[in-house]
C-alpha cells in the first residue's frame, strides 16, 4: 500500500477521533443520568417524548421555491379539492411534491394547518416527513403535519371512546398478542389432555401448535381477519362455506381470543382493528352531521398520503370514508414497490384507492434519483412485474445520464469473501472517495441475513446499525441476565449451583471460567482446611445461602460473588415487601454495580463500546416495558412479566427515536421503502434465497382466503398463490432496494462450492459474457488503519508483500507516533513479561495427573490443552449424547436393544439444546449409534466373546524426575524411563508423592475374545475419528489402556494374552447402515511398550511447564474441525 495512502488513512483517523470524542461525551453524559437515576424517573425518562408546539400567531412568511420538473409543478398547482392517485417510480420525487404541495397550499393561505394532513402507512416514514413539513414550511402549526394512519385511527377511536365516557383504548402490542396466543394454546392442549375435544381438529397437529412460528402465523392470520373485517363467528361461517376446515378451528380460536381480551382493565384494540373502527366513525359522523366525535379533524379538507402502494384494505376503507366526508384525498404511491403484502397491503389497493376518492391520475415524468445507468436497471426489473392498475410511470426518463460503471457486480467464492469485499468497498468509497457512512447502506433479503451481515461488517471495523430489524428484548444478555437474576430472587427454593453458575457467568456477575473456576477452588482449599470434604457445587451452594458465607474469603472473585449473593438477598427482602417488577429491576441493576463499568465502556467507543451502549438501551427498554406492564396489570405478580419477556419472540414495538450518528445502515427491502442512499450494497444475492419462491399462506391459506372474503362467501375460493405472483412480489423487492442508490450500486453474489448466485444476477449489467463481472481474486487489503498495521508487523517477519525491513520499520514508526492502535511494540502480544514464570505443575512437590484422553490434545496443540486445563473447557450437548450412550452400554444387557435405547431417552432431558429441532435430529443420531452398537454387542456374544470388565478404572505411574518420592517417601531411583519404570495397581494407590506421572482412567470395555486374547476397547461417537487400522497405529489414547494392561493395572486379566486394543465408531456417514468400524492397534511388544512409555513421560513434563506453544495447523484451518482450538473461541482467553 503507497504511504501516502496510509496518511489519508491517518488523518482521516484523526478527523474521526474528534467527532467519537463528541459523541462518547454525550453517550456518557446519556449514560450518566440513566445511572444516578432512580428506577422511576429512569422509566419516565424513557417514556417521556415531549412535543413542543409553537401556538402563538406569527407573520405569514413565504417559504424559498425549489426547482420542480413539469410533471410535479402540474400536481402541485393542482386545485385544493381535486382528489385522485399519482403514480410515479422510485426517485420521481413523490416525496418532494407531497411537501411542496402542502408548502404551496400554506403559504398561499388557501388552507391552515388544521385543514390539511399528510399519511403515511408507516410510523417511521411519518416521523421523517413530519420533520421535513416542519423544515420546508414557514407556518407554525398547533400539530404534526404528517402522521401515520395508524395514528390517525387510534386518535378517532379514542376520541370517540373518551366523547362517550368511555376508558381510553389501549393498544395491544406484538408482543403482549403472542403472550395471550401462548397460553391460549396452552390451556387447549390442557383440556386436551383432560379429555376435551380438540378445537383444531387435526387441521394442525399439537406440536405444530407448540412452536413460535405458529403463534406468527396465526396472529398475522387473525389480523388479516379483521383487517377484512371479519370475526370469529364470521370466519367460521366462511370456512364452512368455502369447506376449509382450518378457517373453521381458527375462527373458534379467535372467539376464545376476543373473549379473553375483552375481559382486560380497559378497552384494548389489535392495530388491525384500528382502521375499521375509525373507518365505522368517520362513516357515522358523516351521516348523522355530527361533528364532535371528530374533536380536532372536523375541519380537515385536504388529505396527501404518501407511499399509497403500502396501504391495507382497511386503510383504504378509512380513506374513501374521509373522501366521502368531502375530503379532497390525494395519494401517491408506486405499485412496482408495493411490499407491505405480509402486512395485508397490495399492489392493487393504490388503484382502487384512487378510482374511489377522485378523478385525478398523473404519472411523474423523471426520475431524479440515479443516472441513466441506474434507471435503466430498475426500468428491466419493474417491467417483468405484473400490472397493478397502472404502468405509465414505468416510462420515467432520467434526469440525469451520468457516467459508466455506477454498478458492480461481484462474484466472491464464500460469505466470508463476500463479507471482506463489501467491507473493502465501503471504506474504499469513505477513506478514498469521501462518502460518508450514512450515505451508504446494505440491503439483504431477510432479518437473518442483516444479522449476520451487521457483526461480519463490525468486525472489520465498519460502523454499522440496523434500520427496521427488531429483536426481542431476551435476545439481549443483558436483559435475559437481569430477568435471570430477580427470577432466581424470587424463587422459594434456594438456587442450585447450575443456577448460581450461570448468574456469575453471566454480564451482572462479571466472572469467566477461569475466575469461577479459582472461586470454586478457595471454596474447596478452605473446606479441606476445615477437615470437611464437601463438593464445590454444594459449597457454592452454601456460600450464598448463608449471610457471611462468602466473608472468609477476600479475593476479587469471592468479593464479586458476595455482590451477588448481597443482592439476591434483597431481591428476596423486597418481594416480600410488596415489590412491584419495576422496584426489583431497578433493585437488581442498583445491586449488580454494573452501571459504571458500562458507561465508562460506552463512553471509550469501539467494538466494545458499540456492546455496552446496546446493553444500556436494552436495559432501558426492559424498564419502559415493565413500567408499562405495572400501569396495565398492577395486579401481576412480577413473574408474570419475567415469563412475558422470556417465552416471548416477539419484538415489542417501541417509539424511542433512533440514535442518530454516523454509520452504514444495514436493512431488508422492507423497511428500504422513503430512503436513498450515495451508496447501495445488495448482499447475498443467492438461489433459494432472493427469490424466496416457497409458497406462502399454505398454512391458513391465507391467499384463498383474500378472495374468498371479498366474495362474501360464495362462490370457489382461488387457489393458494402460485409461483409467478411469488416472483412479482419478489421482484418487487429487488426493485424497491436497487432503487435507493443515488450513486453507486454494489451488487454481491457467492459462486462457489456451498452457494449459487440468483437468477436475479442476470438481471445485471455484467458486460458480454459476463466480462464485466469481477470474480474474487483473493484477499485485498481492508483498507484501515489496522489492517496496516498488521500488514507492516507480518513485513517485519516473513517479508511479504514486497516491503522491506527498513520501510516497515519506518512505517510503523510514524504510526506509533499517532497512537495507531497496535503499532508501538510495546503492545505487541509476547513482549510484555509474563505475570509469572512457575510451572504448572511442580515435579519436585507434586505429581502430574494425565488423562489418556487428553494426551492427544496436548500434542496436537498445548495451548489448547492449557486452556482446557485451566478452566476454558466448554460441554455441550453433543458431549452429554456421547456420555448418555456410554452409560447405557454400561448398565445394560448386552443382548437387550430396547433397554439399551431406553436407558438413553429416560436421560434425554438431562442434555440442553439450543433448539428443539437440534434436540430432535441429535436424538435421531443417537438412535442410530445405539442401533449399531446393539448389533455389535449381540455380535460379539453370538462370536463367543465374554466381557470382563465396563467401565473399567486403571491407574499407573511413570517417573519424570530423578529421586521422584512415593507416597511413603522412597524414591524410585530413576534415570531417564526405562523398561520396567512403569508402577500400577496397588503400589500407585493415591500417591500424593512428586515427580510421577499419574496416568488414570476408565476403560469402556475389556473384552476377551473367543480365541482366548484379550482386547481393549473404547466406543467413540465422534465423527472425526480415525477409521482404518493404520490411522491408530500412534493413537495415543489405545496405547495408554495397553500400557495400563502391561503394567497390571486392569483387574481380571492375569495369566490372559493381549490381543490389541480398538475403537468402535458407531457414527456412520450413512443413516441407513447398521455397520460398525473396529480400528485396531496391534498389540504392544515390548520396543512399543517402551517407546509409548517414553513418550508419555515426555508429554507429562511438557504438561508441568510454565509455557506452552500453540501449533497454528490443520487443527487450527480444517473447515470440518475449526473452532476446536479453544484460544480462538473461549471469551476468557481471547483477544476480544
Amino acid at each position: 500500500m503507497p504511504f501516502a495512502c496510509v496518511r489519508h488513512l491517518r488523518l482521516h483517523q484523526a478527523s474521526l477521533r474528534h467527532a467519537s470524542d463528541v459523541l462518547a461525551s454525550m453517550t456518557a453524559l446519556r449514560r450518566t443520568l440513566v445511572a444516578n437515576t432512580g428506577g422511576q424517573e429512569m422509566s419516565d425518562a424513557a417514556d417521556s417524548v415531549n412535543v413542543v408546539t409553537i401556538t402563538e400567531p406569527q407573520t405569514r412568511q413565504r417559504s424559498v421555491p425549489i426547482a420542480l420538473d413539469d410533471s410535479q409543478q402540474a400536481i402541485v398547482d393542482l386545485p385544493v379539492d381535486a382528489g385522485g392517485v399519482v403514480f410515479g417510480a422510485p426517485g420521481t420525487g413523490k416525496t418532494t411534491v407531497v411537501i411542496e404541495r402542502v408548502t404551496r397550499l400554506l403559504d398561499e393561505g388557501i388552507v391552515s394547518p388544521d385543514e390539511v394532513l399528510v399519511l403515511t402507512p408507516s410510523r417511521a416514514t411519518a416521523t421523517v416527513l413530519r420533520d421535513r413539513l416542519a423544515v420546508r414550511s414557514a407556518i407554525a402549526s398547533n400539530g404534526a403535519l404528517a402522521r401515520s394512519l395508524g395514528s390517525l385511527a387510534f386518535q378517532l377511536v379514542r376520541g370517540r371512546d373518551v366523547h362517550q365516557g368511555e376508558q381510553p383504548p389501549q393498544l395491544l402490542t406484538a408482543g403482549e398478542q403472542d403472550v395471550i396466543i401462548a397460553d391460549l394454546l396452552a390451556g387447549q392442549q390442557q383440556d386436551i389432555e383432560a379429555g376435551e375435544p380438540d378445537l383444531w381438529g387435526g387441521e394442525v397437529p399439537p406440536a405444530a401448535r407448540r412452536v413460535a412460528a405458529f403463534r406468527g402465523e396465526l396472529r398475522a392470520f387473525m389480523s388479516e381477519c379483521r383487517e377484512r373485517g371479519l370475526d370469529g363467528a364470521q370466519l367460521i361461517d366462511l370456512g364452512r362455506a368455502q369447506d376449509v376446515g382450518v378457517w373453521v378451528a381458527g375462527g373458534r380460536f379467535m372467539q376464545e381470543y376476543d373473549l379473553v381480551r375483552d375481559q382486560l382493565r380497559a378497552g384494548h384494540y389489535d392495530a388491525s382493528e384500528l382502521a375499521r373502527e375509525a373507518a365505522a366513525i368517520v362513516r357515522d359522523a358523516t351521516a348523522s352531521g355530527d361533528n364532535t366525535v371528530l374533536g380536532a379533524l372536523a375541519p380537515l379538507r385536504v388529505v396527501l398520503v404518501d407511499d399509497g402502494q403500502e396501504l391495507t384494505l382497511a386503510g383504504v376503507e378509512l380513506l374513501v370514508s374521509l373522501a366521502r366526508r368531502g375530503i379532497a384525498v390525494l395519494a401517491f404511491g408506486d405499485p412496482d414497490v408495493s411490499a407491505g403484502g405480509y402486512q395485508g397491503a397490495s399492489p392493487e389497493h393504490l388503484d382502487r384507492l384512487g378510482r374511489a376518492v377522485g378523478e385525478i391520475r398523473h404519472v411523474l415524468a423523471y426520475t431524479h434519483r440515479g443516472d441513466a445507468e441506474l434507471r435503466s436497471l430498475v426500468r428491466g426489473v419493474t417491467e417483468r412485474i405484473g400490472v397493478a392498475g397502472a404502468f405509465q410511470h414505468r416510462l420515467a426518463s432520467a434526469a440525469r445520464i451520468g457516467v459508466p460503471g455506477a454498478i458492480e457486480v461481484h462474484a466472491p467464492t464464500t460469505m466470508t469473501r463476500e463479507a471482506d469485499i463489501i467491507a473493502r468497498r465501503l471504506r474504499e468509497r469513505h477513506v478514498l472517495e469521501g462518502v460518508a457512512w450514512h450515505e451508504m447502506a446494505v440491503i439483504a433479503h431477510d432479518k437473518r441475513q442483516v444479522s449476520a451481515l451487521e457483526r461480519a461488517l463490525a468486525s472489520r471495523e465498519v460502523p454499522t446499525g440496523t434500520l427496521g430489524v427488531a429483536r426481542p428484548l431476551r435476545e439481549d444478555d443483558a436483559v435475559s441476565g437481569i430477568l435471570r437474576y430477580v427470577q432466581t430472587g424470587l424463587a422459594d427454593a434456594p438456587a442450585d449451583a447450575e443456577t448460581l453458575t450461570a448468574l456469575l457467568l453471566g454480564p451482572y456477575g462479571g466472572m469467566d471460567p477461569i475466575t469461577m473456576r479459582r472461586l470454586r477452588a478457595s471454596l474447596r482449599r478452605e473446606e479441606l482446611t476445615a477437615g470437611n470434604d464437601r463438593p464445590a457445587a454444594e459449597l457454592l451452594c452454601a456460600a450464598f445461602a448463608e449471610r457471611a458465607g462468602l466473608a472468609s474469603l477476600d479475593t476479587p472473585e469471592a468479593r464479586r460473588a458476595a455482590r451477588l449473593a448481597d443482592g439476591l438477598r434483597a431481591v428476596r427482602e423486597a418481594v416480600l415487601d410488596g415489590a412491584t417488577i419495576h422496584d426489583l429491576l431497578w433493585l437488581a441493576w442498583s445491586s449488580s454495580g454494573v452501571a459504571a463499568p458500562w458507561r465508562r465502556q460506552a463512553a471509550a467507543g469501539g467494538p466494545i463500546g458499540e456492546e455496552a451502549n446496546e446493553r444500556l438501551d436494552a436495559v432501558v427498554a426492559l424498564f419502559s416495558a415493565a413500567k408499562r406492564h405495572v400501569e396495565r396489570q398492577p395486579y401481576d405478580p412480577p413473574a408474570a412479566f419475567i415469563s412475558r419477556v422470556l417465552d416471548s419472540d416477539v419484538p415489542d414495538d417501541t417509539l424511542a427515536p433512533a440514535a442518530v450518528a454516523d454509520r452504514v445502515t444495514i436493512m431488508t427491502p422492507a423497511t428500504a421503502l422513503g430512503t436513498e442512499f450515495d451508496t447501495v450494497v445488495i448482499a447475498g444475492l443467492q438461489d433459494g434465497v432472493w427469490p424466496n419462491l416457497k409458497a406462502r399462506g399454505t398454512l391458513f391459506e391465507t391467499d384463498k382466503f383474500a378472495e374468498a372474503s371479498l366474495s362474501g362467501g360464495g362462490g370457489a375460493a382461488a387457489p393458494v398463490r402460485d409461483r409467478r405472483a411469488v416472483m412479482h412480489d419478489e421482484l418487487r423487492l429487488l426493485a424497491r432496494s436497487v432503487s435507493r442508490a443515488t450513486s453507486r450500486l454494489i451488487v454481491t453474489a457467492v459462486d462457489g462450492e456451498d452457494a449459487t448466485p440468483s437468477v436475479f444476477r442476470d438481471l445485471f449489467p455484467t458486460g458480454p459474457d459476463g466480462a464485466g463481472l469481477r470474480v474474487d481474486t483473493g484477499a485485498e487489503h481492508p483498507l484501515t488503519l489496522r489492517g496496516v498495521v498488521a500488514e507492516l508487523r507480518r513485513s517485519l517477519t516473513s517479508g511479504e508483500r514486497g516491503l522491506n525491513h527498513s520501510d516497515a520499520t519506518e512505517w510503523l514508526a510514524e504510526l506509533a507516533r499517532e497512537e495507531v492502535a497496535g503499532a508501538t511494540p510495546r503492545s505487541w502480544y509476547g513482549v510484555r513479561e509474563a505475570t509469572t514464570t512457575a510451572p504448572l505443575r511442580d515435579l519436585q512437590a507434586e505429581n502430574v495427573s494425565v488423562s489418556p484422553s487428553r494426551l492427544d490434545s496436548f500434542r496436537t496443540c498445548e495451548v489448547d490443552w492449557a486452556v482446557r486445563e485451566l478452566g476454558g473447557d466448554t460441554r455441550n450437548a453433543q458431549t452429554g449424547v456421547g456420555n448418555l450412550i456410554h452409560s447405557a452400554m454400561e448398565h445394560t444387557p448386552p443382548g437387550d436393544g430396547q433397554a439399551l435405547w431406553g436407558a438413553v431417552t429416560e436421560r434425554w432431558g438431562e442434555l440442553e439444546f439450543d433448539a428443539d429441532w437440534i434436540s430432535r435430529r441429535s436424538k435421531t443420531l443417537a438412535e442410530r449409534m445405539v442401533r449399531r452398537l446393539h448389533g455389535y454387542l449381540r455380535a460379539f456374544v453370538a462370536d463367543g466373546g465374554v466381557l470382563l470388565g465396563g467401565e473399567q478404572e486403571f491407574r499407573f505411574e511413570i517417573p519424570l524426575v530423578e529421586g521422584a518420592a512415593r507416597a511413603g517417601g522412597a524414591g524410585s531411583g530413576a534415570d531417564g524411563i526405562a523398561e520396567g519404570s512403569v508402577r500400577s495397581g496397588t503400589e500407585v494407590g493415591a500417591s500424593k508423592g512428586h515427580g510421577y506421572a499419574v496416568v488414570h482412567g476408565f476403560i469402556d470395555r475389556v473384552e476377551r475374545m473367543a480365541d482366548g486374547t484379550v482386547v481393549i476397547v473404547d466406543l467413540k461417537t465422534g465423527k472425526y475419528e480415525p477409521r482404518s487400522d493404520k490411522g491408530v497405529v500412534e493413537h495415543l489414547q489405545l496405547a495408554a489402556y495397553q500400557l495400563a494392561y502391561l503394567s497390571g493395572a486392569i483387574d481380571g486379566t492375569d495369566d490372559t494374552t493381549l490381543g490389541g486394543a480398538q475403537l468402535l465408531l458407531v457414527h456412520n456417514a450413512n443413516p441407513q447402515s447398521d455397520a460398525v468400524a473396529t480400528p485396531k492397534q496391534a498389540a504392544l511388544d515390548g520396543e512399543g511398550a517402551d517407546g509409548f512409555t517414553a513418550l508419555f513421560g515426555e508429554l507429562a513434563r511438557g504438561m508441568a511447564r510454565s509455557e506452552f506453544v500453540a501449533k497454528v495447523e490443520e487443527h487450527c484451518t480444517d473447515p470440518h474441525t475449526y473452532g476446536v482450538c479453544l484460544i480462538h473461541t473461549v471469551k476468557a482467553v481471547s483477544a476480544r
